[in-house]
């Protein structure tokens, strides 16, 4: 295979259409995934004295940076929405009140703590520690 076999397959690749979504296949996928995984086999390929030299090196995609349209995070005012929508958050007719705690409790414990949702909901009390903490 030689290089300008590198080049022809990531052209195609790139005009193609990804069934999934109907868009155009991500240059960041042929880039990290596509090339990336021809690079490692041919580098493979190379060290096992199967080929001279790697056709796939040094053959990428430049990608531009997503423009930011605003800052990463919640304003203020959303914060403040979610956190209210949460303190009044009630469990439905089914009566999950496990559930509803954690959909109470979990936006604000993330809010104190800067923890993700995901951590949060998956600790268990063994993980959770009092520290300084006073009865009555």
């Amino acid at each position: 295979m030689a290089r300008e076999d590198v080049v022809r397959f990531k052209d195609a690749h790139l005009a193609e259409i990804n069934p999934r979504t109907g868009k155009p296949v991500s240059p960041k996928t042929v880039n990290d995934s596509d090339l990336t995984g021809l690079k490692m086999v041919f580098g493979w390929a190379v060290k096992k004295r199967k080929l001279s030299s790697n056709p796939a090196a040094g053959i990428s995609i430049a990608i531009a940076e997503k423009i930011r349209t605003r800052a990463k995070g919640f304003t203020d005012a959303e914060a403040a929405s979610v956190l209210n929508r949460s303190l009044h958050y009630k469990a439905g007719k089914a009566g999950y009140e496990k559930t509803a705690a954690a959909k109470r409790w979990a936006p604000w414990l993330c809010a104190y703590t800067g923890a993700h949702v995901g951590e949060m909901v998956q600790l268990r009390k063994q993980d959770v520690r009092r520290e300084g903490w006073r009865e009555g």
